[in-house]
C-alpha cells in the first residue's frame, strides 16, 4: 500500500497549527454563547483548530462544544504589513497576533460542523467520474493503490474517495504516478467525509 506524502503549499494564506508558544497573560472573559462572539478576540477564547492570515481577510477555525466555527475578519493594509512583519520564532508571536487582531470585528461567523456535507449529498456523487470531480474542484492530496481510494478534498473538508476500476500497479513509481491522471476516467464507487481540510482557512 502506498500513500502519497500531502505537501500543503502555503502562500499568502499561513496555516498555524495549536501551539504553546507565548507567554501566558490573563485572556478577556470568555462570550458566553455563540451569539456573543463579535471579534476575533471573542473567538480567540475558544479552543484552536487553525487560522489563515493574508493580505486581505484574517480566518480563525475554532472549537464550541463539539461544533466547529469559522470566523472571517477583514485586514486592514496596515494590519497585514504588522502581522507579516511578526517573527515566527518569537515565543511571544501568538501574543502579538492576538493583540492585532483582537479588536477587529468579525464580519462572518459560520458553523462548519452543520455544512458536513450528508449522506445524501455524498451518494449523489456516485458514478460521476474522476474527470467531473476535477472540474469541479475537487483536488488530489494523497492516494491508496488497493481499492483504489484517493485523498481529496472540496470547499472545506477531505474525503476519501474510492472508485470501481482497479489500477495497473505493474510499472508503478511513486516518483512519476500523476494521481490526477490517473483518476480522470475512473468512476465513484463511493465518498467518505473524513474531516475538516485546507480550504477551511482559506
Amino acid at each position: 500500500m502506498k500513500k502519497a506524502l500531502r505537501i500543503l503549499a502555503v502562500s499568502v494564506m499561513v496555516l498555524m497549527l495549536v501551539s504553546g508558544c507565548g507567554k501566558s497573560q490573563t485572556p478577556p472573559e470568555k462570550p458566553a454563547d455563540v451569539s456573543d462572539i463579535k471579534t476575533m478576540g471573542d473567538a480567540f477564547q475558544y479552543e484552536q483548530i487553525g487560522y489563515g492570515i493574508g493580505e486581505e481577510k484574517a480566518v480563525y477555525v475554532f472549537k464550541v462544544g463539539d461544533d466547529t466555527y469559522r470566523a472571517v475578519a477583514d485586514m486592514t493594509e496596515e494590519m497585514a504589513k504588522e502581522y507579516f512583519a511578526l517573527d515566527i520564532m518569537d515565543d511571544d508571536h501568538d501574543v502579538k497576533l492576538k493583540e492585532l487582531l483582537g479588536p477587529v470585528e468579525i464580519k462572518e461567523l459560520v458553523n462548519v460542523t452543520e455544512a458536513t456535507p450528508t449522506e445524501e449529498e455524498l451518494n449523489a456523487l456516485v458514478g460521476k467520474t474522476g474527470q467531473e470531480l476535477l472540474d469541479d474542484g475537487w483536488t488530489c492530496s494523497g492516494y491508496y493503490l488497493d481499492g483504489p481510494v484517493f485523498l481529496m478534498d472540496h470547499g472545506w473538508f477531505e474525503y476519501e474517495v474510492s472508485f470501481n476500476e482497479e489500477i495497473d500497479t505493474t510499472n508503478y513509481d511513486p516518483d512519476t504516478f500523476d494521481e490526477v491522471e490517473t483518476i480522470r476516467p475512473l468512476t465513484v464507487k463511493s465518498v467518505t467525509c473524513t474531516g475538516i481540510g485546507q480550504g477551511v482557512i482559506d
